[in-house]
């Protein structure tokens, strides 16, 4: 028994699953109740719920930002039971204090995965001290997964894949679409599901199909902290806002500059052409050749 600990003790091996083996696993598929809160009155009865519960997943979902430099607030929150899942439209409720009570309260467990993001977006929301949290990235470490995205984790536990074909699908949309509900949905489920299989011990590490040596493995990017993530772009304070003006100044005021450089360094390069000609007759070395053969 000794000699078996001591060898799993040594075994520096990490669980890691590539590109091509989590393509041709099976999609995963989530066939729960699914709860849409789009209005103000619906909100305590969701919260309600949810606080009967002694583990809630967590997840949310941004509108997509295809201009260099500029994000949208967090649309959606998604929190779910094991029973069910609750989308909050943020783009339509806003932030209620139940709400952001049940993300401060630190007597209940919730699960995501990079956390610190979400907590950053959301702050541009309002003030949130969130409590209670487990960020599966560095809380799976411990079973030796070295993969960091929800996808590759849930592959590796279930040997199934999460579609991310909604991920970059419009979030503030009149109407999601019942695609959009499902995949936001499994998100948050999917948290609950993989801190459920590790912490239950039906999660074997060394006997993973997916257990290799890994070399060179980058920093882990949940030990990022959210003070560091503070200096990051944010879009502005609304949504019309951030298709408006702000855009089209910046790039006035870049275009401006780069004008009167381009002036600068044409003029500077004639500066240095003119002055760099009379300097040429300076060296006359063929002269002293011709004396050479004289002195002889």
């Amino acid at each position: 028994m000794s000699c078996i600990m001591e060898s799993q003790e040594t075994d520096d091996r990490k669980i890691t699953i590539s590109k091509e083996e989590l393509g041709s696993l099976p999609t995963a598929q989530f066939d729960g109740e699914v709860i849409l809160v789009d209005e103000p009155e619906q909100v305590d009865g969701a919260i309600a719920d949810l606080r009967e519960s002694d583990i809630i997943g967590f997840d949310t979902e941004t509108r997509p930002s295809f201009k260099k430099g500029l994000s949208n607030r967090v649309s959606l929150m998604q929190l779910a039971n094991r029973r069910r899942c609750y989308l909050f439209r943020l783009n339509k409720i806003g932030m209620p204090d139940s709400l952001r009570n049940l993300l401060e309260d630190p007597g209940l467990l919730k699960v995501g995965l990079s956390i610190h993001d979400d907590f950053h977006n959301l702050r541009r929301i309002c003030e949130l001290n969130p409590e209670g949290f487990v960020d599966l990235q560095p809380y799976v470490k411990q079973y030796r997964i070295a993969d960091n995205s929800l996808s590759k984790i849930y592959a590796i536990v279930f040997g199934q894949r999460i579609s991310k074909g909604q991920r970059l699908t419009n979030w503030e949309a009149d109407v999601l679409t019942s695609t959009q509900c499902r995949y936001a949905a499994l998100d948050a489920i999917a948290c609950i599901s993989i801190y459920d299989e590790v912490t239950s011990g039906a999660f074997h590490p060394l006997q993973s199909p997916y257990l290799r040596e890994v070399e060179n493995e980058t920093p882990h990017p949940a030990h990022v902290t959210v003070a560091e993530t503070e200096a990051a772009p944010v879009a502005p304070v609304t949504p019309a806002e951030a298709e408006a003006a702000p855009v089209k100044k910046a790039k006035k005021r870049s275009a401006k500059p780069m004008a009167s450089r381009a002036k600068k360094s044409a003029a500077s390069a004639e500066k240095s052409d003119a002055s760099a000609k009379p300097k040429r007759p300076r060296a006359r070395r063929p002269k002293a050749k011709k004396e050479i053969p004289n002195e002889d």
